[in-house]
């Protein structure tokens, strides 16, 4: 995935673009942070610095846990902060190269 998008935007991207998101929809949350994070790995290094930040367009793959554990209960809303935060955390990391699946089960 990775790199096939990288040759696609780069010749078609002008380098005063901030920065692509890739859409992270039909994969799981941890797939989404891992292939971020490889992506990050082989394009932001000394040798193939990109001009623009890579992202993913998280909606999904960000909220997924979270929604599933609060289903409309004041009661999970904790449970549902935590499954949030715990996304959130996975998700910076792989943006910038930092991922590791052990991140999932702390």
């Amino acid at each position: 995935v990775h790199r096939r998008g990288h040759g696609l935007e780069k010749g078609a991207v002008p380098a005063a673009v901030p920065g692509i998101a890739f859409l992270s929809g039909g994969q799981s949350s941890e797939l989404a942070s891992a292939r971020l994070n490889a992506m990050q790995a082989c394009f932001n290094n000394s040798q193939t610095r990109l001009p623009w930040a890579l992202s993913f367009s998280f909606g999904r793959a960000l909220q997924n846990e979270a929604l599933r554990k609060w289903a409309g209960a004041e009661a999970n809303r904790g449970a549902a902060q935590r499954a949030l935060l715990k996304r959130a955390r996975c998700n910076g990391a792989a943006a910038l190269g930092e991922y590791h699946a052990e991140m999932e089960t702390a």
